[in-house]
C-alpha cells in the first residue's frame, strides 16, 4: 500500500479475484494446507482481513435460508447451510450466541451431514430460564431432532466462575444445566459443547490491518490469557452421556502463549479480541470433528 495513503482508506478497499478465490480456499476447502497463492501482495492481506471482519465472520458460508426469529423480549438470528455432500445423511444444529455462528462450516463441510442450522443470540447464554432457551428446545431441538448439537457460546453467567469448586455439585444452576442437558439428549446423538473462550486485549485482526498498512512487525503469539479453573470444573462435572467438549486453548496455545496468526498464511485465526476467523475455523475444526467421533461411536457401541 502506498505509504502517503491513509490507513482510513483500508476500509473502502473491495476484495479482488485473488482475494475472493483464495477465500474460498479456505473456508471451504479444509482437505489442503492453506498455501498463499502467487502474485499475492500486502493489498489482498488486506482486503482477506476486511472481509473477515464483516457480517457472519465475513460470510465464509452461505446461508440457504436466512432470517431473524423475534420473540418477546430478544432477537434471533436463524442460518441455514446445505451440506458439502448431497448425499448426506445428518442434521447439525448450532446454537449459543455469536461465538456459535462461526463453526457452522466445520460440520457444513463434513460428508456427513446434509444441513446444518445455527440459530444464535448476541450476548445470550444457554440455558438461562428464559424465552430464548424455550424457544431453542421447543421449536428446534425437539422439532428437527438433530444429530448432532453444538452448543457454542462465551459464558457471561458470573457464578460459572465466582463459585467455589466443591459447592459446584449443590449449585441451583449447576441442577438446572444437568435438567437441560438431559432433555435434550433425547432427541440428539451428540451434544459438543465448547470450554472456555479465550478474550484478548487488543482486536487482532484490526490491529494485523494497521501494522500490515505500515509496514510495522506483527505479533503472532500473545501470553496466554489465566483461565477459569472454575469453569473448567463445572463443564467437567456436568452428568452427561452423550456431551463432548473442545478447547480453544488446545486449538491455540502451548503453555503461556497463544498463536493468533496462522503460520503458514500469516493471516489473523482471531477476527477481533475473542471471536475466531474463518482461517481459525481450520485450527478448531478437527477438536470438533474428534469429539463428534467419539461421542457418536459411543452411541453405536451402547
Amino acid at each position: 500500500m502506498p505509504q502517503k495513503a491513509s490507513f482510513s482508506t483500508v476500509k473502502n478497499l473491495t476484495p479482488s479475484n485473488l482475494t475472493l478465490k483464495f477465500w474460498t480456499e479456505v473456508s471451504e476447502d479444509f482437505n489442503n494446507p492453506l498455501k498463499i497463492p502467487q502474485n499475492w501482495t500486502t493489498q489482498n492481506d488486506l482486503e482477506f482481513v476486511l472481509k473477515l471482519r464483516g457480517e457472519y465472520m465475513g460470510s465464509p458460508f452461505i446461508c440457504k435460508e436466512k432470517k431473524k426469529i423475534r420473540l418477546k423480549k430478544s432477537t434471533l438470528f436463524y442460518c441455514e447451510v446445505t451440506g458439502s455432500n448431497p448425499n448426506g445423511t445428518l442434521i447439525g444444529l448450532s446454537i449459543g450466541n455469536s461465538f456459535s455462528m462461526n463453526v457452522i462450516s466445520t460440520i457444513s463441510s463434513d460428508p456427513r451431514f446434509k444441513k446444518v442450522i445455527n440459530v444464535f443470540g448476541n450476548g445470550a447464554s444457554f440455558p438461562a430460564h428464559d424465552e430464548l432457551e424455550k424457544y431453542l428446545i421447543e421449536n428446534l431441538v425437539k422439532k428437527i431432532k438433530p444429530d448432532v448439537i453444538l452448543l457454542v457460546q462465551r459464558y457471561f453467567q458470573k457464578y460459572l466462575y465466582n463459585t467455589p469448586i466443591e459447592k459446584i455439585p449443590e449449585h441451583k444452576e449447576f441442577k438446572y444445566w444437568n435438567k437441560i442437558l438431559e432433555i435434550i439428549s433425547n432427541y440428539t446423538s451428540a451434544i459438543i459443547i465448547n470450554k472456555e473462550q479465550i478474550v484478548f486485549p487488543y482486536d487482532i485482526s484490526q490491529d494485523y490491518m494497521r501494522k500490515k498498512f505500515y509496514g510495522l512487525p506483527i505479533e503472532s503469539r500473545i501470553k496466554n490469557p489465566p483461565p477459569s479453573p472454575t469453569l473448567e470444573a463445572w463443564l467437567s462435572l456436568l452428568n452427561c452421556s452423550k456431551c463432548g467438549f473442545y478447547s480453544y486453548r488446545e486449538a491455540f496455545c502451548d503453555g503461556d502463549f497463544c498463536n493468533v496468526m496462522d503460520l503458514a498464511s500469516g493471516l489473523p485465526v482471531f477476527r477481533d479480541t475473542e471471536h475466531i476467523s474463518p482461517v481459525g475455523i481450520r485450527h478448531i475444526k478437527p477438536l470438533i470433528v474428534k469429539e463428534i467421533n467419539r461421542i457418536l461411536n459411543k452411541s453405536v457401541i451402547n
